[in-house]
């Protein structure tokens, strides 16, 4: 975690900074009231900290769906990072750009093919049903109030 000094500096390097939310909640679950603030409150804190836009986001726990993707840029972001994993492509959703993970884990020779632009998938692709089971069984937990694997929430309807 950064403070806002730090995240100030690194601006003033030129690092691009964009926004990941204000409490890290597993957004495409939340109802609209919260996710609104979770939004809307992390552009605007930004944006008074930097003194300028921003326009990046990036979805917390990667988890994303077609409805929060609209409000994502209803709430004014131009584009937003999903966990994918692939490698973007221009034919990407601006607001679903692909992303791959390097962990601790990985090979040194497929982090190599991932920059070169190999080894991995490339988006756009289809959602998994996994994934639209998980995000299902995210909701009935969090309804429950019992989130699964992040801050409680309530179902969106």
């Amino acid at each position: 975690m950064l403070n806002w000094r730090q995240i100030t500096t690194l601006d003033a390097y030129g690092v691009e900074i964009g926004g990941h939310s204000r409490s890290h909640a597993q957004l495409d679950i939340l109802p609209g009231r919260r996710l609104c603030e979770e939004l809307a409150g992390c552009k605007r804190e930004l944006e008074q900290a930097l003194a300028h836009q921003v326009s990046a986001f990036a979805y917390p726990h990667g988890y994303s769906s077609a409805a929060l993707r609209r409000r994502v840029q209803k709430a004014g972001w131009g584009s937003a990072a999903a966990v994918g994993p692939a490698l973007s492509s221009p034919a990407d959703d601006p607001m679903r750009i692909a992303r791959l993970l390097v962990r601790a884990d990985t090979p040194p020779e497929l982090f190599r093919r991932w920059t070169a632009g190999s080894g991995a998938p490339v988006a756009p692709y289809p959602e998994l049903w996994r994934t639209k089971g998980w995000r299902v069984y995210r909701r009935i937990r969090a309804g429950l109030g019992r989130p699964a694997g992040g801050p409680s929430a309530c179902p969106d309807a």
